[in-house]
């Protein structure tokens, strides 16, 4: 008879563990099949669980990083269509994530399913935020203008999986409502620099807030997620940014464990 998801027959997980994850130059070079080569990721996720009689079930912490000898370039010669950079400008805010130059932080906390004083985590199972960012150059005429964006987001989400198949098996099905800020940074970003942003943009803002809505799955290693950010713009629309834009992403949660320490969970 197949054990139900509240009566796995499995070993509890450690109550804090760490996994590196590289990309695939990364892992070849750790196994020395090929020299380190100069662009790379390297990721590293935490995992930590507590007692059943802890107000936190699971916390989960993920960073990564990308390394590259140069940053990735926006061209602009003030010529082509101001639609045309507006968009590219817009789609780099967007997800500032994926570029070669780039750092990624994120945390999500379970709040403990089984207590009866907390109703609430019936709905809400817990608190999630990350943090993306990345540096790029833009070349306009013969000037070369350094920058970075930010994309982040905050708020609470819902896993429509038992926290017990969670925990063993890896499997995850979650629905989120969070803060969401992208934002431009750098040299671009100065004061000095508004009436570019204002060619190059069609508006010298820097920051947009507003809603993002996150669906997604795990399956043991592999996660993915839909994001969907509903930036307020105003006047100061940017196309490829603002309104209902989707994000889709595709990670793995998993490489090579480091066990830290173990106990029973009561």
């Amino acid at each position: 008879m197949q054990a139900q998801p509240d009566s796995i027959p499995v070993d509890d997980p450690p109550a804090i563990s760490i996994s590196f994850v590289g990309n695939g130059d990364f892992q070849k070079a750790l196994l020395g099949q090929t020299d380190i080569q100069a662009s790379m990721g390297l990721g590293l996720i935490f995992r930590r669980l507590w007692p059943k009689n802890y107000w936190l079930d699971e916390l989960m912490v993920d960073l990564s990083i990308s390394s590259a000898p140069s940053a990735d370039t926006l061209g602009w010669d003030g010529l082509e269509s101001p639609l045309d950079s507006r968009r590219q400008m817009g789609s780099y805010l967007l997800d500032p994530g994926n570029a070669r130059q780039s750092a990624n932080f994120g945390l999500r906390a379970y709040f403990s399913p089984k207590n009866p004083k907390r109703w609430w985590t019936s709905l809400l199972s817990g608190l999630e935020g990350r943090l993306r960012t990345s540096n790029s150059v833009l070349h306009h005429g013969a000037d070369q203008i350094h920058f970075s964006g930010l994309s982040a987001r905050l708020g609470f989400f819902h896993d429509f999986m038992p926290a017990p198949v969670r925990r063993e098996r890896g499997y995850s099905l979650t629905l989120g409502a969070h803060y969401a800020f992208r934002g431009l940074l750098g040299d671009l970003s100065s004061s000095e620099n508004d009436c570019l942003r204002r060619q190059l943009l069609g508006t010298a803002r820097t920051a947009y807030h507003g809603l993002e809505v996150t669906f997604g799955f795990r399956l043991q290693n592999i996660r993915a997620e839909v994001q969907i950010p509903i930036l307020m713009a105003g006047k100061a629309h940017l196309p490829g940014l603002t309104d209902a834009q989707m994000i889709t992403s595709l990670g793995f949660v998993g490489g090579f464990p480091i066990e830290i320490e173990r106990h029973e969970r009561r």
